[in-house]
């Protein structure tokens, strides 16, 4: 139910007495299962039903979209009533302005299928003028819609157009309990529900609805399907099957079947669940049918729906190793059909780039990036409407459209009137139309567009070129069919109209003329436009973000500094476990290695190693080792005598006044190092590494040296 007070139950004693409430009664008593949905609101006209598109002139009301003829739609009423009885002619509506009204009302019901009645105004205490015009709209209302019109005014009605005071509740314009039982004796004698159902002899299982519970284009593995059947007539006899289908290029790859051995009553629902698997990328369809002997009606037996899966993008990843600072190359694959994006951390939503591979510079470090793969488009898809409603079928249509974002319009969808093949003419012009309508010198021709016309109340979707457009672009569209005698569809308006989305605003325009002869502005073409926008790097699926290592070597061979030993004594040189594949430069593997002075003899001699580490990088080291002839006594000059000599720790120094002197140590780089004097003759070495030193002492007059090993 949708309209006004009188249908909201206003001048009824009661609820129970209102017409639309005994009208539900009435209903529920051939059927506990039959609803009434009353969206009646006092005060409501024409123009507060009309569809979610409509935008009302700017001294109009808006409609009331939770209680308008769209809702009644959404709500998937079988059947809609619109009582209206004299709000219009009381708002000073002209007539003209509530029939276009009321036919909208009534093709927009038409077109989503639904069977739809139109009650008549009703007679109400107006000054003559108003009452006639009650009267003339009455008349219209039962000539235009014939038997779906619903007669509100005979018998309610003075012979002077007035109500009659017998049915008056005391204000002139509402219906008393006796007026209210006219309006539902009227509606009830309509035998509305026989139009939209007749019971059935024999038994008519339906197939209803297919649901998926669980629905994921970017899940595959297991699913769960819902089938929602019934009984439209008598009881099974016997038992009927459901047969489920899950199919794939016409070929069924799974099947369940239910048996029913007790008995399917009618008029009432009845659902069962299905579970299968879905693996991988592919469109499937899903079907459902009923096997039942002694059920005739076979057209409704069957009902399939179609789901798309897509599946989640699969990514691999190769990590690099790096043996010393470069240029880092890490890779990550995926399908051909997928992007891979990196990021610098698991959490991070701006990427670093996009492809397959990602070069890192100058990496001198461990380090972790990470790879994600996304399959579907990579920005944000949306439209914009005009009006689905016409009064003009012409040959063309002019119209300008405004970006507020950057964004790509990449189709049109549009009415045309004219059935069979069309070819449209799209041109576009910089700036508005507005003044450039007989120019054509302002225009550029992009291409022809082929459409096969069936429907002319069904949009066509079409094609364009691409139309890249800034913030605060303005372009000028034009339509045109090819063909001279060819007519597309739009609304003559009062005034123009600005539609907006915050992407992007859509003007109202003009009616063309073939090839530029004409213009009639405004006019409201019926048509949509699409668009994409903006940057969606997660896609509509997308993989995990996975790790991408940068693994950088930083271990090292060190076989300590050069030395020096005595020609009797070993020193051992050894690398760290970690490493493997060893060679010494005589070609052996020892670790560790261990090296005699006797088996060389005086002299310097160089050992040198490589080996790989646990990142299979090369190392390489070296150690320069001098063999002396070592006197364990000490050394000794003519003024000063050094003990032990191989020394660890301390070094003894015997000579005269050692406190007057300036004692230096020096490695065979010629490195000064600092002396630490214990004392008046002990010299701490311990921190000095291992090898061959010399001891100098000075004073004003003379210096003397003397070489000492650490070992």
């Amino acid at each position: 139910m949708l309209g006004s007070s009188t249908a909201a139950g206003a001048g009824a004693s009661s609820s129970d007495s209102a017409w639309v409430n005994k009208y539900r009664n009435y209903l529920q008593s051939l059927n506990p299962g039959n609803q009434v949905t009353n969206l009646a609101r006092g005060g409501y006209n024409t123009y507060k039903l009309m569809p979610d598109n409509f935008v009302p002139p700017s001294n109009r009301p808006a409609n009331d979209t939770l209680r308008n003829i769209s809702k009644a739609i959404a709500i998937n009423a079988d059947a809609i009533i619109v009582n209206l009885p004299s709000n219009d002619v009381a708002s000073g509506y002209s007539l003209n302005e509530q029939i276009f009204n009321m036919d909208s009302i009534f093709n927009t019901a038409q077109q989503a299928g639904i069977p739809i009645w139109i009650c008549t105004t009703q007679p109400r205490n107006f000054s003559i003028a108003q009452m006639q015009l009650q009267k003339d709209m009455k008349d219209s209302i039962e000539a235009h819609y014939g038997s779906y019109s619903i007669d509100f005014w005979k018998h309610l009605a003075l012979i002077n157009n007035s109500l009659d005071p017998y049915y008056d509740s005391g204000d002139g314009v509402h219906l008393n309990d006796i007026g209210h039982n006219v309006l539902f004796n009227k509606v009830k004698d309509k035998d509305i529900i026989a139009s939209i159902f007749q019971p059935k002899t024999f038994t008519d299982i339906v197939i209803s609805k297919i649901e998926l519970l669980n629905p994921d284009i970017c899940q595959t593995g297991s699913k769960d399907f819902k089938v929602t059947f019934s009984n439209l007539g008598i009881s099974t006899a016997d038992s009927a099957l459901l047969i489920f289908d899950l199919i794939i290029q016409n070929q069924s790859i799974y099947r369940d079947t239910v048996s029913f051995s007790t008995a399917i009553n009618p008029c009432t629902f009845h659902s069962k669940l299905f579970n299968t698997s879905i693996q991988g990328q592919s469109n499937y369809t899903i079907s459902a049918k009923s096997l039942y002997s002694l059920d005739s009606a076979n057209y409704n037996d069957s009902l399939a729906i179609s789901y798309m899966s897509i599946g989640s993008p699969v990514i691999t990843v190769i990590d690099d190793t790096l043996c010393h600072e470069s240029n880092a190359l890490l890779k990550a694959n995926t399908s051909s059909v997928d992007t891979i994006f990196w990021y610098v951390s698991a959490l991070s939503t701006t990427a670093l780039s996009n492809g397959s591979d990602l070069i890192v510079n100058n990496a001198s470090a461990d380090s972790t990036f990470y790879a994600q793969a996304v399959r579907g488009e990579l920005f944000y898809k949306s439209e914009i409407s005009t009006t689905p409603i016409n009064n003009i079928d012409f040959n063309g249509a002019m119209f300008d459209i405004m970006a507020h974002d950057s964004l790509i319009i990449d189709s049109l969808a549009l009415k045309i009137l004219t059935m069979g093949m069309q070819t449209i003419e799209l041109r576009i012009c910089n700036g508005s139309h507005l003044g450039k309508e007989s120019d054509s010198s302002q225009w550029t021709f992009m291409g022809n567009i082929q459409v096969n016309v069936n429907d002319p109340e069904a949009f066509i979707n079409i094609d364009i070129p691409d139309l890249s457009l800034s913030p605060g672009d303005t372009i000028g569209i034009y339509l045109q069919m090819a063909n001279s005698n060819s007519r597309l569809r739009y609304r003559s308006l009062s005034s123009p109209i600005t539609r907006s989305t915050s992407e992007i605003s859509i003007m109202t325009g003009s009616g063309i003329a073939h090839n530029f002869n004409g213009s009639f502005f405004p006019r409201d073409w019926n048509g949509k436009v699409f668009y994409h926008y903006g940057y969606r790097p997660g896609g509509d699926c997308s993989s995990q973000k996975v790790p991408v290592r940068i693994l950088f070597s930083d271990q090292h061979i060190n076989l300590g500094a050069d030395t020096s030993i005595g020609l009797t004594q070993n020193i051992t040189l050894q690398i760290n476990q970690d490493f493997h594949s060893l060679q010494w430069e005589d070609g052996s593997d020892d670790n560790p290695r261990i090296i005699r002075g006797a088996d060389y003899g005086q002299g310097t001699f160089q050992f040198s190693i490589s080996a790989m580490d646990s990142l299979n990088c090369l190392k390489y080291d070296s150690i320069s080792i001098t063999f002396v002839v070592l006197d364990l006594k000490g050394v000794e000059s003519e003024h000063f005598k050094l003990f032990p000599n191989p020394v660890e720790n301390l070094l003894f120094l015997k000579c005269e006044n050692p406190e007057d002197r300036k004692i230096e140590i020096i490695d065979i780089l010629g490195a000064i190092h600092e002396v630490k004097i214990e004392g008046s003759n002990i010299i701490d070495v311990s921190d000095l590494k291992k090898g061959m030193y010399m001891l100098k002492i000075s004073n004003a007059h003379n210096s003397s040296t003397l070489n000492f090993i650490k070992q």
